[in-house]
């Protein structure tokens, strides 16, 4: 073995050998999985192949080096031109695919690209010309293979490249790509360690080490395929889409079709997750074998997505579609049917932004889902309904950041007496002009952007500070209800982070009460909140019953003080009276429950309720008011 190493004499190879079999590896792992079509793509496969081009003329030039006395000249030089061409083309991939990454090359002149290059093609005319002008390296009959004026400077010039990759990297941050560009700045630091420390040691080839290593830096937080496809599909995932659109959008090109399986999270129920997982898979693979040369993407929640880069008859192949699953799938001895609904892009529509695509195609999916057998268009509606959430998303984000987040009041009368006995506290969000946005509007969005939870916490926050400043005293109310959502039920501090709002505003317990509906109740940590909220003194009010599965045997369970039912009982059987919901409202009377019915509309509504014996009404005595209105109009 040593032998071997004395081949290479005073040069020493190590690194670049250390280097070869990880290159190879993540070249045929990328080449195997490679699905993402883009010019970054392209110039990370180059990057890769250049670098270990490079190696093996470094190392071929670093043994035609140590036995300089026994090879001909012009073998060195040709052997060291071809490392020291290779170390600059691969840094200008490098540079390339850094600038195309985060997508400089969309917001700078092409010519600049051109020129760009300029610099690399005159550096790699000094190299070629070594042999002439000996400015670069020489070789000394007494000495060998010596250093020449310019072998410290051609580094330098590597760094300006990297630093314009630093610059590109660090001005392109935002919060979607902050993985990918912290994974492009540590690769380039790597890289200028290595393009530092071989311009210091120049019979040490660090380069193409530090080159791999940044290579390898890339692969595992930006380039990984496996980071583009859905595991549970193999067909692209969410971040290729926002990829491989950009550039059919851009050129009015998206043409293609989605479609999207109805009741997916009661299939799942139905069926169980794992045999739903396993189908998923089935339709992956028969999605790819029918659409081969088609982007075919995995949302989430059972949508799925068919774009074609060019012409695609979208009728005939949502026909396929709706063939295929027009019968009972079967595999491996299980058999499940899905209904499924279509939707397809309308490529005349100019979207301004990757953004506003993919929320017309999310209401469209969502839409689907709610029509019986009936395909649709993803046309001019849904993208101005889709500019209107964009609007309003940002509304609400805004609205969270500065606490802008308005609670109203409707009144709970009591059954008997007519009298204000409570409120209900809203949240209520104002647009741009002033104008009150409707809830269903943004509280269903506040979910799934993930800021409900604090807007709730501003309901409550703002609901304390009202008791406490002798709100209910004013109006002569005994409490004021407030909503928690499903996904408060989650956090395993929510008792004590409610309790301590309310201590920081020395309000009685008594004075406020939780609504909460069943997702949030029956889940086990909701269980658990529900125990110790009431533990400390809250009382626990189920909402929207009637709409989901509790019974009276649930409701002996949690500890419960109040229920209201739901506005679509209400009306059923204010239209059609059956005994079920009086016999319901003795049952809950008889489990020491309060009653309240909601969505009273009519004086005939509130007289069927009293007769049944609730004991609050809401809705028809007043609209949800703003806290002066509501001042204005109860204050005694």
């Amino acid at each position: 073995m040593d032998a071997v190493w004395n081949f290479f004499g005073d040069w020493n190879v190590d690194f670049c050998l250390a280097s070869i079999p990880i290159l190879l590896l993540f070249l045929h792992f990328y080449m195997k999985n490679r699905e993402i079509p883009l010019k970054d793509t392209l110039y990370f496969r180059d990057t890769m192949v250049m670098t270990l081009v490079t190696i093996l003329f470094g190392i071929v030039g670093a043994a035609v080096c140590a036995h300089w006395k026994q090879v001909p000249y012009w073998l060195i030089y040709l052997f060291n031109v071809l490392y020291y061409i290779g170390s600059l083309l691969t840094a200008f991939c490098a540079f390339r695919y850094t600038m195309e990454t985060p997508h400089m090359a969309d917001r700078i002149d092409k010519k600049w690209f051109t020129l760009s290059a300029i610099p690399v093609a005159v550096m790699a005319i000094v190299v070629i010309t070594t042999p002439w002008h000996a400015c670069f390296f020489t070789i000394d009959p007494d000495l060998g293979v010596l250093q020449g004026p310019l072998y410290v400077p051609f580094y330098g010039f590597l760094l300006f490249y990297l630093v314009f990759c630093f610059i590109a990297a660090a001005t392109s941050e935002n919060k979607e790509n902050k993985e990918q560009i912290d994974g492009l700045l540590l690769s380039g630091a790597l890289i200028a360690a290595g393009t530092i420390l071989e311009a210091i040691d120049w019979q040490t080839l660090f380069l193409p080490f530090f080159i791999t290593l940044g290579v390898s830096c890339i692969y595992i937080t930006v380039r990984n395929p496996d980071l583009f496809k859905d595991k549970k599909t193999g067909l692209l995932s969410s971040a290729a889409f926002n990829l491989l659109m950009k550039e059919p959008l851009k050129h009015h090109q998206a043409c293609g079709f989605g479609f999207a399986i109805r009741s997916y999270n009661q299939c799942r129920v139905s069926y169980g997750s794992a045999v739903v997982d396993r189908y998923l898979s089935h339709f992956g693979e028969y999605i790819r074998n029918e659409f081969p040369k088609k982007y075919c993407f995995y949302l989430h929640d059972g949508h799925f997505l068919i774009v074609s880069p060019g012409f695609m008859d979208i009728h005939a192949a949502i026909a396929k579609i709706h063939q295929q699953f027009k019968d009972p799938w079967i595999r491996e001895g299980e058999s499940a049917s899905f209904d499924i609904g279509c939707c397809y892009i309308d490529n005349r529509l100019n979207y301004s932004s990757l953004a506003e695509l993919r929320e017309s195609l999310e209401l469209a999916f969502n839409d689907i889902d709610t029509l019986e057998h009936k395909d649709i268009v993803v046309d001019e509606k849904y993208k101005q309904r889709a500019e209107r959430q964009t609007h309003i998303r940002k509304i609400l984000r805004k609205a969270i950041e500065t606490d802008s987040i308005e609670i109203f009041l409707q009144p709970l009368m009591d059954a008997k007496t007519e009298e204000l006995t409570g409120a209900e506290a809203l949240a209520r969000l104002r647009d741009d002009d002033g104008t009150i946005i409707p809830p269903g509007d943004f509280i269903e969005l506040s979910n799934s952007i993930g800021v409900i939870n604090a807007l709730d916490d501003q309901v409550f926050d703002k609901t304390c500070q009202f008791i406490s400043a002798c709100g209910l005293t004013r109006c002569n109310m005994n409490w004021i209800h407030v909503n928690l959502a499903p996904t408060q039920c989650l956090n395993l501090d929510l008792a004590d982070h409610l309790n301590e709002i309310r201590r920081r505003y020395f309000i009685p317990f008594f004075t406020i009460r939780l609504e909460l509906i069943e997702d949030g109740a029956l889940n086990p940590n909701g269980k658990k909140q529900i125990n110790l909220l009431k533990e400390m003194g809250f009382d626990i009010v189920l909402d929207d019953y009637g709409t989901g599965y509790s019974n009276a045997s649930r409701m002996k369970d949690l500890p419960f003080s109040e229920i209201k039912i739901d506005i679509s009982l209400v009306k059923d059987y204010c239209s059609h009276p059956d005994p079920y919901l009086p016999n319901l409202v003795s049952t809950m009377h008889a489990l020491g429950l309060m009653i309240t019915a909601e969505g009273i509309e009519t004086k005939e509504m509130a007289d069927k309720m009293k007769a049944l014996g609730v004991d609050h009404l809401q809705c028809y005595y007043s609209k949800p008011l703003s806290i002066p209105d509501f001042l204005q109009k109860y204050s005694k």
